[in-house]
């Protein structure tokens, strides 16, 4: 039965939908989330099993003095032909980068030679000592490596250098990192309260400006329509032309509007109060969701660790009472 891609798992496990663009996380941020996992997961089995190197391995021919980039750093197995056939393949000893030239030096007790080679490591290359070539003179080189193509589309069972059995932890880690990555968003979504407003121009109430106009005209493009410039009318009408009653009447179309203002203002504010509880508890969700799917994930190397022990101990038990018994 084939296997769902990475895109599938991880959308079931979070309930999110990641898509091409216009989504978070994108499937471009999902790919490299995949990989992380990858060397996550790949680290983590290492450090508790470093015997199963193997498993997570790559051999690559070694032919010049340029030596072999291994990005892990953890180098399984070097081999060197030994100068007569390609498949006489000799084991390289692991020497210190500083002995490089005293291991090329005939009269030195650290040299190295075709039936005696080393390798070094030095700025994360991996180089043999004698230096390598083509033909009965290749070094083959075995390293722990990533597969850094891994990508959404792919599923369990398709990643390189990696064990099946342990395939499965990677979309495991990537829900994960979807999941905060969702939560971001969450919270960079719930922007600041706004208070509303009620003009052509955006403007709102809170923002008076001073108003060009020396005398009453009465344009449209003005007092009557701008909100900003009522209270200066008023004024005017009280201070310059003491009309009382047509002040009143001012006055009566300002409460009108501050009536519907403060209408706005609660609507604008029941608004955001329900998109505010939407954003908290769907972040809620996410957030146990993602305690739920790590503790799972940090579960399996947990269980791991802990038999791994257990082994070790019976081992040792066992040595002791075979050495009992002598």
């Amino acid at each position: 039965m084939a296997q769902q891609s990475f895109l599938l798992q991880v959308q079931g496990l979070t309930n999110l939908t990641i898509s091409n663009s216009g989504t978070s996380p994108t499937q471009v941020e999902l790919n490299d989330y995949l990989v992380d996992g990858v060397r996550d997961v790949a680290c983590r089995i290492l450090a508790i099993k470093p015997n199963e190197a193997n498993l997570f391995s790559a051999t690559d021919n070694l032919t010049d003095d340029n030596g072999l980039e291994v990005q892990s750093g953890i180098v399984v197995d070097v081999v060197r032909a030994d100068g007569v056939s390609a498949s006489n393949l000799i084991p390289a000893d692991p020497m210190t980068a500083s002995h490089r030239y005293r291991a090329t030096d005939t009269d030195s007790l650290h040299y190295r030679s075709k039936f005696n080679p080393g390798y070094y490591i030095l700025n994360k290359k991996v180089y043999v000592v004698p230096t390598p070539s083509s033909g009965a003179d290749i070094a083959k080189i075995t390293y722990v490596d990533y597969d850094v193509g891994v990508a959404h589309g792919s599923a369990t069972g398709s990643i390189s250098f990696f064990p099946d059995k342990y395939q499965g932890l990677v979309p495991l880690y990537a829900a994960c990192r979807s999941l905060l990555n969702a939560m971001g968003n969450t919270i960079s979504s719930l922007t600041a309260y706004s208070a509303p407003t009620i003009s052509d121009s955006g403007a709102d109430l809170t923002t008076m400006t001073d108003s060009s106009w020396a005398d009453l005209d009465y344009d449209f493009d003005d007092e009557n329509i701008d909100y900003r410039t009522w209270f200066q009318t008023a004024g005017d009408m009280i201070q310059r032309q003491e009309d009382l009653e047509l002040a009143g009447a001012q006055i009566e179309k300002i409460n009108a509007y501050l009536t519907a203002y403060q209408s706005a203002l609660a609507n604008a504010g029941a608004i955001f109060d329900k998109n505010f509880q939407k954003y908290n508890t769907d972040y809620q969700w996410m957030a146990d969701r993602h305690q739920r799917l790590w503790a799972e994930y940090i579960g399996y190397f947990n269980t791991m660790m802990g038999q791994q022990q257990q082994a070790q101990q019976q081992a040792q038990q066992q040595q002791q009472a075979q050495r009992g018994r002598r």
